[in-house]
């Protein structure tokens, strides 16, 4: 199963979601809160690649750092 760990990393960054999304705005112009909420929804995460470029670019990690493999307990 793959796990977003981007909360994670924002306080490892001791960076908030608001801050981060204003970041993306400032970047992208047009930035809907939206499309992070669904990058990071646990149950059912919607993997966009520009996105998540743009935020590894923004946090200076790699997407392995954001995005993990965790095998399903049986």
């Amino acid at each position: 199963m793959i796990k977003n760990k981007l909360r994670h990393v924002l306080l490892d960054k001791d960076m908030t979601q608001a801050r981060l999304i204003e970041l993306l705005e400032e970047k992208r112009g047009n930035f809907s809160r939206t499309s992070l909420v669904r990058f990071m929804d646990e149950e059912k995460p919607s993997v966009n690649l520009p996105l998540l470029d743009d935020i590894c670019e923004l946090l200076n990690v790699q997407p392995g750092d954001i995005l993990v493999y965790e095998a399903k307990e049986v």
